[in-house]
């Protein structure tokens, strides 16, 4: 190869800066033709600790993302190249420094969050990935605090499992109230592949055994969403926001933020709970 080529989907994935030009052709192993209509004026790669800034032609080139090609290699210089353990290395002028890459699979292992996994992830730039489990037998070696597990033991109500049934009658049930005359509020369903829509399922039979849910006839339907928890878990999720165009707001005082601080007063500890049935905690009137 040439020049330096960019494979068009990952253009488009990180929404890369092109121009066009005229064009040309080049033709590919098997006899066929790559076709490139576009070029990238300056891009920067990372490849280790050497950042490279060069001029890339985009094509479509199947499982790469790239290739470098000797319009690159000739502004390195003299360079040396160890074919057994798949490493390059020259003098760069500009940082005045020895610069050296390693082929695929020479790197070592990097940790890294799973914040930065998933974002990757979403941008198309792995094509798959294998989560390796490390498990023991027995007890995790982990111990809670004993003022924490106390602390767990005497709300045992609010940390444990969620009780089946309708939440305990508090003096106060919740309704939902409409506007006057309104048709029967129906959104269609959004498209999800079948691992979602088993899920759905899952989720359904939980909330019907539990008895937080019932079957219903009303003429009333809003779709389910499923949305990923920090977890990798998925938590469903009912769109009511075409219901609530219709509904009647309440008007309640929103507490001042100084006086909920001042009520922290004095505290130690501070719990996060995942409110997993967090809609099906408020005693709706029947």
């Amino acid at each position: 190869m040439t020049h330096n080529f960019i494979d068009a989907q990952m253009v488009e994935r990180r929404g890369i800066q092109t121009e066009s030009f005229d064009g040309f052709s080049s033709l590919v192993p098997g006899d066929q033709t790559m076709t490139c209509g576009h070029y990238v004026p300056e891009l920067s790669v990372m490849m280790g600790t050497y950042t490279l800034t060069d001029q890339l032609f985009v094509v479509d080139i199947p499982d790469t993302n790239m290739i470098l090609g000797v319009h690159w290699l000739i502004t390195l210089g003299k360079v040396m190249t160890d074919w057994k353990t798949l490493e390059m290395e020259w003098y760069d002028e500009k940082t005045g420094r020895h610069e050296k890459i390693r082929g695929q699979h020479t790197y070592l292992p990097q940790t890294i969050s799973a914040h930065r996994m998933e974002a990757i992830f979403w941008k198309g730039d792995i094509e798959w990935a294998v989560e390796l489990c490390a498990s023991e037998a027995g007890t995790t070696g982990q111990t809670i605090h004993p003022e924490i597990q106390s602390i767990l033991d005497q709300y045992a109500i609010v940390f444990g499992e969620i009780p089946p049934g309708q939440p305990p009658d508090q003096g106060f049930e919740n309704t939902i109230e409409l506007e006057q005359g309104i048709q029967a509020v129906i959104t269609t369903s959004y498209r999800h592949p079948k691992a979602y829509w088993d899920e759905i399922e899952r989720a359904i039979q939980e909330l019907l055994a539990l008895g937080h849910i019932q079957p219903s006839t009303s003429p009333f339907a809003s779709f389910v969403v499923l949305v990923k928890k920090k977890d990798g878990t998925l938590r469903m999720c009912i769109d009511y926001r075409a219901l609530n165009k219709k509904t009647l707001m309440n008007r309640y005082a929103i507490p001042r933020i100084d006086e909920l601080m001042d009520e922290l007063r004095g505290a130690h500890f501070f719990s996060k709970i995942d409110l997993r049935f967090g809609y099906h905690q408020i005693r709706m009137r029947e």
